[in-house]
C-alpha cells in the first residue's frame, strides 16, 4: 500500500509540474496587430438661398431644415392682366459633400381673395391660370453675363424659355409636384459649388372679371439629397 501511495504522489508532482512548465511555454510564445483609429465619418449637405439677393441657409445648429426664407413674389403688390414677375435664384451645396442632388417641389396653391379692401372680389382660380417658367442658367445669372442652359418648366426654345410667355405656360406644370414624393429633379452637376435659375410668373393678357380681387398663395421648397 506504501509503494502505491509512493507512486501516486510521484505522478501528481509529474503532472504539477508539466502544467507548470506548459502554461509558461504558451506565455512566452505571442503574436498581434492593432489597426487603431478606425472612424466612419458623414458628411453634410448645407443649402444656400439666395432670392432676390437675399440669403438664406437651410442649417442651423442641430437642424437642416429652413423654412422661413423670404418670399420672392410680393403679395402686397397688386397686378394687372400682362403683367409679369421674375425671381432669380442661387443656389449652392455648402456643405462638404460634392455631388448632391437637387430638386424643388411647392405647396398646394391655394387661391384666396385678396387683403386690400375691395367693393369686388371675383371667383376665379389665379392658381389655374397664371403663367409660370423655370429657367436654368450657367455660369452666373443673365445681369452676370450667364448663359441659358435648361429650361425646366415653360415654353421655349432648346435650352431657353420664353419670358414673353407668347404660349402659355401654366403654373399647375409646377405645383403639381407639390410635396418631396413628387419633387420635379433638376438633373445635373452643381458647378463651383452653384447653380442659377430665375422664374417668371404672369398673369395672363386675356385674364377676366373673374380674377379682380383674387391671389394664388404657393411655396417653393429647394431640397438636396445624397
Amino acid at each position: 500500500g506504501r509503494l502505491i501511495k509512493k507512486v501516486l504522489f510521484s505522478m501528481l508532482v509529474v503532472g504539477a509540474t508539466a502544467a507548470t512548465t506548459g502554461a509558461g511555454v504558451a506565455a512566452s510564445f505571442n503574436a498581434q496587430t492593432t489597426n487603431a483609429g478606425n472612424t466612419f465619418a458623414t458628411g453634410t449637405l448645407a443649402l444656400s438661398d439666395t432670392a432676390n439677393g437675399t440669403v438664406c441657409l437651410s442649417a442651423s445648429g442641430v437642424a437642416n431644415v429652413n423654412s422661413n426664407c423670404n418670399a420672392v413674389v410680393d403679395g402686397s403688390v397688386l397686378h394687372a392682366p400682362g403683367d409679369v414677375v421674375t425671381a432669380s435664384f442661387v443656389i449652392a451645396n455648402t456643405g462638404t459633400l460634392a455631388t448632391p442632388n437637387l430638386s424643388i417641389f411647392t405647396s398646394t396653391c391655394v387661391d384666396t381673395d385678396t387683403t386690400t379692401t375691395s367693393a369686388y372680389h371675383g371667383a376665379g382660380s389665379p392658381c389655374a391660370t397664371l403663367n409660370f417658367y423655370l429657367q436654368e442658367w450657367t455660369g452666373g445669372l443673365p445681369s452676370a453675363g450667364g448663359t441659358a442652359s435648361a429650361c425646366w418648366l415653360g415654353a421655349g426654345t432648346g435650352t431657353t424659355c420664353d419670358p414673353t410667355f407668347a404660349t402659355a405656360q401654366p403654373l399647375t406644370a409646377l405645383t403639381a409636384h407639390n410635396s418631396l414624393a413628387t419633387k420635379l429633379p433638376l438633373a445635373g452637376p452643381f458647378t463651383a459649388g452653384k447653380r442659377y435659375f430665375t422664374m417668371g410668373f404672369q398673369l395672363p393678357a386675356t385674364a377676366g372679371n373673374a380674377l379682380q380681387g383674387r391671389a394664388a398663395g404657393v411655396d417653393l421648397t429647394w431640397h438636396l439629397d445624397q
